[in-house]
């Protein structure tokens, strides 16, 4: 498969999955809409693969989510492109990419990057009074991401076989 025609299917899947999380996993009922699906793909693909497109996959999420609109603050393109930087500078100098250790704590490093984010803003819209959620429905929304994640990147980590994680390019 030449590079383009490879890009071209990466581009398409990430569009998909993008897709995915914020037409179906969001009108999911209860705390289920809080799957972080494109967080935890991205994660795994920095982390475990070296593909320096994964964080450019979180911070277009957070782009995507701020031009529809569709974010539960605005300004997520901050909070996703803190996120993104977070996980490739953590995966590339403080964790090894072959353990589950390392997966989650390159998920723990980006989400809270990801969460400093959200707070801001949604400081920021608290003090202005430009309607800010709850604060105990904003925590129970960082602690449900923080659950959800973990938990699909021990299930990626654990599904995907471990001869498709190698060679790694960093």
């Amino acid at each position: 498969m030449t590079s383009s025609a490879r890009l071209t299917s990466i581009v398409l899947a990430c569009v998909l999955l993008a897709a995915f999380e914020t037409g179906f996993i969001a009108s999911l009922p209860g705390a289920w809409r809080f799957l972080p699906v494109v967080f935890a793909t991205s994660v795994y693909l920095v982390q475990l693969r070296g593909w320096r497109f994964g964080g450019w996959l979180l911070a277009g999420f957070g782009v995507l989510l701020d031009l529809l609109g569709i974010g539960a603050l605005p300004w997520q393109t901050l909070a996703y492109g803190a996120a993104a930087l977070a996980v490739y500078a953590v995966s590339l100098h403080v964790f090894s990419n072959r353990s589950l250790y390392g997966l989650l704590g390159a998920g723990l490093a980006g989400w809270t990057a990801w969460a400093a984010g959200q707070a801001a803003v949604w400081g920021a819209l608290a003090l202005t009074r430009q309607g800010a959620p709850d604060g105990r429905a904003f925590l129970a929304y960082l602690g449900w991401h923080l659950f959800f994640l973990m938990l699909l990147l021990a299930i990626l980590f654990y599904a995907v076989p471990r001869r498709t994680r190698l060679p790694v390019h960093r």
